[in-house]
């Protein structure tokens, strides 16, 4: 574990203007050649060791040079989490070129957004993502497609045009020597956000920006050589990749990469791996509370999870792990946290980590008063620690940056003592009855039900105008509940204003690729939100429409 005793943030942080991520991987691939850097336990723990990773991705990076790909230029990875994930990524700038990491569930008219907004001089994806690529309609200049066997074998890479599947292209051999150093300050990464207040933006980041964050993960949960750090959340997100993979890369140490979140495997994998460090998320968190006591809660060595909006200590007693809550975003590093020593607060995300300014501000970006809730904006210490901007989108670069403070889109409160308090997305604020509505403070009240599992609140469209409240929630295994005991239940937690109207108990939630609840989603079922499930607290009775 690294020793963080007389170490700050800005000094793990600080860039270097050198170092580069395939700088990294040279040197574990030569210090540790046979080292498991990722192991995959849905490919029966298979697993690709420094070396091979250095080897694979040298391969892909001979294929696009190959196919013309220059310094600068822009790769769609179109791949889930598997090796050839691992090894297109470092390829990719092994050989000077920028990933544009596509969600793999894309299709038809997202995935022709993806590939055109950024677009890319090539793609590489599976044969089973051909099937995907088939479904663009319209690709403004199509790009050579290459193909990776998802195996830890760093097979010879096929190449493929557009449409016309059976051109193999077999990279030359050669060293990655060869390949010329990147400048780690220019673009090296253009990641899509979730595109919940719009069409995704892409992200752009250099690689001093990633390796910030990846080694203010590893200051953070104490991450080092002889830890494993479990992961099984969309390698498409910074989160399984930046504070994933290339976190594990940072120090030299292995991560475990699962193909995607399953509570009935989570644990088990935790112990069959001896994993110390892992990633975790608020949904995730409700759903594995949920399960029934088992003996593998404490069988695991697990020490810390990263990451939570919040504390929680009845996780945290259950499983015997530290819950690191924090906030930050993907076109930023760390904005806030619990250093070691700092009293935890409920609710709170943490203080300050020192790489950033935090202020809050009201709609006309005027400071607010300490403890009232505004706009979180923060402006970086370091440079280095932020993204670029949004590709080819320079008037939404500017408007974030307004006023000379990046404006994050998130609600929060800063108390007195420098605690930070997220409250929820802008886009997430219902207006009823001229007063605006915190979600958020609705679902921490039916969250203290004993029988609500997960919980969502939304505006929906009122015959008064404005908004009218719909809460919606599942409930924990064997748990009956009814819509009006929950209501009940609620007016006894909230002030009268906050009481939804309509109630909707259901058992699943449609959800982001990292597991979030997908608002957006629930806003669009029905008529606007509203469904014949949804119970009408005024009427008695389910919404007829």
């Amino acid at each position: 574990m690294p020793d963080r005793s007389r170490r700050s943030p800005v000094d793990v942080v600080a860039p270097s203007r050198n170092e580069t991520i395939v700088d990294l991987l040279q040197r574990a691939a030569h210090a540790t050649p046979d080292k498991n850097y990722v192991i995959f336990p849905d490919l029966d723990g298979a697993a690709l060791t420094y070396a091979a990773t250095l080897d694979g991705a040298a391969r892909v990076a001979r294929a696009l040079r190959g196919q013309g790909i220059a310094a600068g230029g822009r790769v769609g990875v179109f791949l889930p989490n598997g090796p050839a994930y691992v090894l297109a990524w470092m390829g990719t700038l092994m050989a000077g070129g920028a990933d544009v990491t596509i969600n793999p569930g894309a299709r038809g008219a997202s995935l022709a957004y993806a590939l055109n907004k950024a677009r890319v001089d090539a793609v590489i994806t599976t044969r089973e993502g051909l099937k995907s690529l088939a479904t663009v309609a319209e690709i403004s200049s199509p790009p050579p497609i290459l193909i990776l066997a998802d195996s830890v074998e760093p097979a010879a890479v096929l190449r493929l045009a557009w449409g016309e599947w059976e051109q193999p292209g077999i990279p030359a051999p050669g060293s990655e020597d060869a390949f010329p150093k990147t400048d780690p300050l220019k673009l090296a990464s253009i990641r899509y956000t979730s595109g919940s207040t719009g069409m995704p933006k892409g992200v752009m980041q250099s690689q001093a920006h990633m390796l910030a964050s990846a080694k203010m993960f590893c200051f953070m949960t104490g991450f080092g050589p002889d830890d494993v750090l479990y992961t099984c959340f969309p390698v498409h997100h910074v989160f399984a990749s930046v504070t994933g993979i290339l976190a594990a890369l940072t120090q030299g140490g292995t991560l475990v990469l699962a193909r995607k979140f399953s509570a009935s495997q989570f644990w088990p994998h935790l112990v069959a791996y001896g994993v110390t460090v892992s990633h975790i998320l608020d949904a995730p968190i409700a759903i594995l509370l949920a399960n029934p006591p088992s003996e593998q809660d404490r069988a695991h060595r697990c020490r810390v999870m990263y990451t939570a909006s919040q504390a929680f200590p009845q996780f945290e007693e259950r499983f015997g792990v530290r819950i690191l809550p924090l906030f930050d975003m993907s076109e930023l590093t760390v904005i806030a946290y619990y250093p070691e020593g700092v009293e935890r607060r409920s609710g709170s995300c943490g203080v300050s980590s020192g790489l950033f300014d935090i202020a809050i501000v009201d709609d006309q970006d005027y400071p607010l008063p300490t403890g009232e809730e505004g706009q979180i904006v923060v402006r970086p210490r370091v440079p280095h620690v932020m993204m670029m901007g949004y590709f080819d989108d320079g008037d939404l670069t500017v408007e974030r940056w307004s006023n000379l403070w990046f404006h994050t889109g998130d609600r929060g409160v800063l108390d007195g003592e420098g605690y930070l308090y997220f409250k929820g997305r802008l886009g997430d604020r219902i207006r009823r009855r001229g007063v605006n509505v915190s979600a958020a403070e609705i679902e921490a009240a039916a969250l203290h039900h004993p029988d609500v599992a997960e919980v969502a609140v939304i505006g929906v469209p009122s015959s008064l105008g404005e908004d009218d409240i719909k809460i919606c929630v599942s409930l924990k295994e064997g748990r009956t509940l009814t819509h009006q005991a929950l209501r009940e239940h609620l007016k006894g937690e909230l002030s009268s204003y906050l009481v939804p109207r309509f109630v909707d108990i259901r058992t699943s939630f449609p959800r982001t690729d990292t597991e979030k609840i997908r608002k957006a989603g629930l806003r669009d079922e029905g008529q606007k939100g509203l469904t014949p499930t949804t119970w009408d607290a005024e009427t008695g009775s389910f919404w007829q429409g």
